[in-house]
């Protein structure tokens, strides 16, 4: 474990010396907004759910979204309390918003949520899964460059996720016919419908 602990700091402080540019930085920023935004996420929910070929996928996910957030942030974060590294006392200049002093590191939130949202995607429609896939990834290595993750939150968080999807979507697909999950698709769909009446 402590070997593995070891090449996590090493691979953190590599990237940090090495990769750490004015040009990534002003990206990691940026796209740190993006993911952060309330708006952004907002826009493509509301797309999913009108969009009649993509509101049964749009649930899922959402689904998928709210069980990897339960579980990395409500359980895991609190079973394993990882500092996280730009609170250890490192000499490292903070470039996005901080998180709490009280929130921990392990495992990534934003790996583990948009992991199981690829992965959901994934299984409706591969080309958009692929290319949430690889928003995860940017995702996961945003997380690092910030110094607000060790590497081995975001595979972790990413592998988790993931899995996570995969097994809310079977779930889902299995126990489709349940009245509740009919009622779900039913109070999510009110709106958009009353507006086609009128």
């Amino acid at each position: 474990m402590e070997a593995l602990l070891s090449i996590d700091h090493q691979l953190l402080w590599w990237i940090h010396y090495h990769l750490v540019n004015p040009l990534v930085t002003n990206f990691v920023v940026l796209f740190t907004k993006l993911i952060n935004s309330v708006l952004f996420w907002g826009i493509l929910i509301l797309v999913g759910l009108v969009c009649k070929r993509t509101r049964m996928a749009t649930i899922v996910i959402l689904l998928a979204a709210a069980v990897a957030l339960a579980v990395g942030d409500g359980i895991l974060k609190h079973i394993a309390q990882r500092t996280r590294p730009i609170f250890t006392g490192a000499d490292v200049a903070p470039i996005v918003p901080l998180p709490k002093a009280t929130s921990f590191s392990f495992p990534s939130g934003h790996s583990i949520v948009t992991a199981a949202m690829a992965a959901v995607a994934y299984m409706y429609h591969r080309k958009w899964g692929i290319l949430a896939g690889i928003f995860a990834l940017v995702v996961g290595f945003s997380r690092v460059y910030a110094f607000v993750h060790y590497p081995s939150d975001v595979v972790v968080g990413l592998l988790l996720g993931a899995i996570m999807g995969v097994i809310v979507y079977r779930l889902f697909r299995r126990y489709e016919s349940w009245s509740v999950i009919q009622k779900i698709e039913h109070v999510t769909l009110l709106p958009f419908s009353k507006k086609k009446k009128e």
